[in-house]
């Protein structure tokens, strides 16, 4: 596309496509909206329609005009904001994945990793583990997290302004600082298992110095396995309930 077309291009397309550098890679990391469930057409029209909307919220960016009549200065914005849409989309991510990644050693140490299922990316994970990101997923959009994240977005433009860098040392501190709240609230969550699972194994490592001739090994499953289930069903909600307050009170802060 040479300066002359770019030249004839409407403010209002161009301030689109570039919004839409930085929504569509947020969404695209985004939990939800970037899952491999959802068709390839229907994120790319939430994206676009995302992106109408966040452009007339912060404007068509018409005292930038000039400078986009350059492709090369064009394709080095279109790349900065994608850069700035992929650093907040892992800041979100971070949340789901450290979820994901403690469930699965909660389903492990519960004697029900050998059960499969698919997660939102496609791979193959406890089933546990599908059910805990499914639920917190769909948690996500009931209490209306998914708008907390375009407003964030919207509000990203008065934080990293349209066309600057980054401040390398801020946004690095920002995602080791997600990384460490995700952390902490997967901890919360996916914790009580891996304590009961420590107690249970412990219990019968005991019983097995104990009573050496009874063969611990193929008796202890089914408890720990009944034991963890039971865990889930009692404490499900309130844990579902931590995770979703803990992940609210950080978008609203952030």
């Amino acid at each position: 596309m040479t300066s002359a077309a770019l030249d004839a291009l409407p403010g209002w397309a161009l301030s689109i496509f570039l919004v839409f550098c930085r929504i569509g890679s947020c969404l695209m990391l985004a939990p939800g909206y970037g899952s491999a469930r959802v068709p390839m057409q229907v994120r790319l029209l939430l994206s676009l329609g995302a992106s109408v909307a966040v452009s007339l919220a912060i404007g068509e960016f018409e005292d930038l005009r000039k400078s986009w009549v350059d492709l090369p200065v064009l394709a080095q914005l279109a790349g900065v904001e994608t850069a700035k849409g992929v650093f907040i989309g892992f800041m979100v991510r971070f949340f789901f994945a450290a979820l994901q990644f403690l469930g699965e050693a909660a389903a492990i140490a519960i004697e029900l990793g050998s059960i499969e299922a698919s997660a939102d990316d496609g791979e193959s994970v406890p089933a546990i583990t599908s059910l805990v990101t499914l639920t917190a997923t769909a948690l996500f959009f009931i209490t209306d997290q998914h708008l907390e994240i375009l407003r964030a977005l919207v509000q990203s433009y008065d934080v990293l302004s349209f066309g600057a860098d980054f401040d390398k040392r801020a946004e690095m501190t920002a995602l080791v600082s997600a990384l460490g709240a995700a952390s902490l609230v997967s901890a919360q969550v996916c914790g009580p298992f891996l304590i009961y699972a420590i107690i249970a194994n412990l219990l019968f490592g005991i019983l097995n110095k104990l009573a050496p001739q009874i063969p611990v090994y193929f008796i202890s499953p089914p408890f720990i396995v009944g034991g963890g289930l039971l865990l889930l069903y009692f404490l499900s909600n309130d844990l579902f309930a931590i995770f979703a307050i803990r992940f609210s009170d950080w978008l609203v802060a952030g």
